[in-house]
């Protein structure tokens, strides 16, 4: 239609929604990790309080190998997903991987700087 209804546009969007969320998904199973992060932003874009989103596209950032922000990133969608959804477990359960991964790469980072300091 060339006039959209208050109904069509929330129809639309939610088909949007679901849309996005699932190509993120089919993304995320085949290790496509750039396109799940591009799909789950143009969900949020949808629906800004989509836990669903959030949790897909912190697992892309998380589950990519090399990606200097990747842990910030995953934590930070985490940590706004607990926010909105508090007894989602799955959501609880990935944020506790992220932060531990995020502990053991700061000591590693720290462990680092400080052997080059010292060699200063």
């Amino acid at each position: 239609p060339t006039e959209w209804t208050e109904e069509t546009n929330i129809q639309r969007n939610q088909m949007r929604l679901a849309l996005h969320l699932n190509i993120a998904q089919c993304a995320l199973k085949c290790g496509r990790w750039d396109e799940a992060v591009h799909h789950t932003t143009f969900a949020l874009k949808t629906q800004p309080g989509s836990v669903k989103a959030l949790y897909r596209r912190a697992l892309a950032h998380f589950s990519k190998p090399v990606h200097a922000n990747g842990l910030q990133f995953a934590l930070e969608d985490l940590s706004r997903a607990a926010e909105l959804e508090p007894q989602n477990k799955e959501v609880a359960k990935l944020l506790v991987e992220v932060r531990q991964a995020q502990k053991k790469l700061d000591r590693a980072q720290s462990s680092m700087y400080s052997k080059m300091l010292a060699g200063a």
